[in-house]
C-alpha cells in the first residue's frame, strides 16, 4: 500500500481522532535497519509528516501504544521514573525526544536502568515521551505503507 492511499491517510486520521495521538514508525531504506519513531498529535502535523517522506520509506501507524511517562526531564521527572523502575522487572522502553527531527534520530531504545538514566541525564530540560516498545510487526495493532517511487509505483527497499 502507498502512503498516498486514501485508506492509509484515513486510517491515520481515524487513529488520531480516536486516541488524540498517533505513534508512527519510519524505516529508512538501505540504512541497515535504521528507524525512528514520532508521536503525532494533530491532523495537520500528520499530513505534513506524510508529505515530507522520501521514496521507499516505510511508514507504520500504531493503532495504540502505552506511555510509561512523559514530560520535561528534570530532577522530579527522574525521581518519579526511578520509582517506576523499582517496580519494573523487565524494561523494553523507547525514549522519544519531541524536539528532535525524526530524520536525525529522535528515539532511543533502552532495556536497562543504567542506559535509561544516562540518556535522561543528557536530556535535562528537554520534553520526552517514554513508551513501552511497540510490537510494530503485530498486524493487529499496526498499519504499514510505503512511499511510492517518482513513477507512482510502490517498490519497498531493503530495511
Amino acid at each position: 500500500m502507498s502512503i498516498d492511499s486514501p485508506d492509509f491517510v484515513k486510517s491515520g486520521a481515524d487513529i488520531l481522532n480516536c486516541n488524540g495521538e498517533l505513534l508512527v514508525l519510519l524505516r529508512f531504506p538501505y540504512q541497515a535497519g535504521n528507524k525512528a519513531f514520532q508521536i503525532i498529535r494533530t491532523l495537520p502535523e500528520y499530513i505534513k509528516f506524510l508529505k515530507e517522506r522520501k521514496e521507499k520509506e516505510s511508514i507504520t501507524l500504531m493503532k495504540s501504544f502505552e506511555y510509561v511517562v512523559r514530560g520535561i526531564v528534570n530532577e522530579t521527572f527522574i525521581h518519579k521514573l526511578n520509582e517506576k523502575l523499582d517496580r519494573t522487572e523487565t524494561m523494553n522502553w523507547l525514549i522519544i525526544w519531541d524536539s528532535v527531527s525524526i530524520e536525525i534520530g529522535n528515539s532511543y531504545f533502552v532495556n536497562n536502568k543504567i542506559d535509561l538514566r544516562t540518556e535522561l541525564t543528557d536530556a535535562m530540560g528537554q520534553n520526552v515521551s517514554i513508551i513501552v516498545e511497540p510490537d510494530w510487526l503485530d498486524e493487529q495493532n499496526s498499519i504499514n505503507a510505503y512511499v511510492a517511487d517518482k513513477d507512482g509505483v510502490v517498490r519497498p527497499g531493503a530495511y
